[in-house]
């Protein structure tokens, strides 16, 4: 007999008879065989995931590439196509209303206001249509980042209007943002120097450390800081530490595309071709969690509201 201690939800995109389509794997943690494995069940139609975001009612959405949006209202067993087909969505955000938020590859920022039926452009005062990233703190407050070195702007009204929000940032360009346990908003610019948003302004509270391209940023309950790159793995800037550390002790895949961190402290960590790397000691040892997944490109990971891990995949 087995126990089920946690759950995994795997999304592989596939191409068969010339549809593309999302399978969802379960990973089940068993304590008589102490092995982690993949069990697959049917999902949405849709490319490569990028993306995801839950509402208050526990709503899940995925954002693909070029493939548009997809709800799951059973914590990810059936889906629903939303919109924004051919489109793809770099970012989804949703605040407290349950309004949901996406962000644009080339098409700026859409919102919805009845759980993804609709969707309408919201885009006025942005200096340019290509979002790379999108988050909202615990007041509701929006901010989106651009490409292109067009830095940050920020709403206040759901995204009717949007303002420039650059004071003090010594860079334009933006990698990625991160929320705190508290909604607190931190982001982290070129080379890797991370500002704190206090009183309509961003304050650095870390040295750059890097030049390489930075796909993911997180922080953990204890204010840790962890930063995932192309081709360098993994770093750690711990609460009221100085220095950024490398953290890649059995992490065998340098290319980590994704960060995502449950409640407990398990830090999970997607790779582009290694899989999946667990980490129970704060990033200090990884191991890989890959037994059944048959697609080890891993483009996206996030917890859903009942504590799964979520991960989605290139499309193949």
């Amino acid at each position: 007999m087995y126990k089920s201690l946690e759950k995994f939800i795997y999304w592989d995109i596939q191409v068969r008879i010339g549809l593309t389509f999302i399978l969802l794997y379960l990973l089940i943690s068993g304590n008589i065989a102490a092995q982690n494995f993949w069990e697959t069940s049917n999902g949405p139609f849709g490319g490569t995931v990028k993306t995801f975001a839950y509402t208050p009612s526990n709503g899940i959405f995925i954002g693909t590439e070029k493939g548009g949006i997809f709800r799951s209202n059973d914590d990810g067993i059936s889906w629903t196509y939303t919109g924004l087909r051919d489109t793809t969505i770099n970012s989804l955000t949703a605040n407290s209303n349950g309004y949901v938020f996406a962000g644009t590859e080339n098409e700026s920022v859409f919102r919805s206001t009845d759980y993804g039926q609709s969707w309408i452009k919201v885009d006025r005062g942005l200096k340019n249509p290509l979002v790379s990233d999108l988050i909202t703190n615990s007041k509701g407050d929006l901010f989106v980042a651009l490409r292109n070195r067009g830095g940050i702007f920020c709403s206040t009204d759901n995204g009717e209007y949007w303002i420039s929000c650059n004071d003090s940032l010594e860079s334009k360009t933006i990698w990625a943002f991160a929320a705190d346990p508290d909604g607190d908003i931190y982001v982290i610019t070129l080379f890797g120097v991370i500002h704190h948003f206090r009183n309509m302004m961003w304050i650095p509270i870390s040295d750059g450390f890097t030049t390489l391209t930075i796909c993911s940023f997180v922080i953990n309950s204890s204010g840790d800081f962890f930063v995932a790159t192309k081709g360098g793995g993994i770093y750690r800037l711990t609460n009221g530490g100085e220095n950024w550390e490398s953290i890649n002790n059995q992490l065998t895949h340098s290319d980590v595309r994704s960060l995502t961190i449950k409640p407990n402290g398990d830090i999970f960590a997607g790779t582009n071709g290694g899989g999946i790397f667990r980490s129970k000691t704060n990033g200090d040892i990884w191991e890989p969690v890959n037994t059944g997944l048959t697609n080890l490109a891993i483009y996206a990971t996030a917890i859903s509201p009942s504590g799964d891990v979520l991960a989605g995949t290139k499309g193949n």
